[in-house]
């Protein structure tokens, strides 16, 4: 899967250090998901939500307020991908 963007939330799942606070401007692949089935994928401007074909469901992104549905995680954002579970 390759992806660009903001990533300011973590939402592309890359971990960078850079002054543009992670911006992404030319497409690159997540290594993460390499190798990795995918089935569907939901994406907005603070969060990336991926199904696969046998329905675990990943998420990454800004977590404020319990929005990636992941009990216990203090993190301001998630910058790989997590499964809920």
């Amino acid at each position: 899967m390759w992806a660009c963007g903001r990533n300011i939330d973590g939402e592309l799942a890359f971990w960078l250090n850079s002054s543009k606070e992670g911006e992404i401007n030319i497409p690159r692949n997540i290594k993460q998901l390499r190798d990795f089935p995918v089935k569907t994928i939901a994406a907005s401007n603070n969060h990336v939500v991926i199904l696969t074909p046998h329905g675990d469901i990943h998420v990454a992104g800004s977590s404020l307020h319990g929005k990636l549905g992941i009990i216990g995680i203090e993190k301001k954002f998630l910058n790989k991908f997590y499964e809920v579970t």
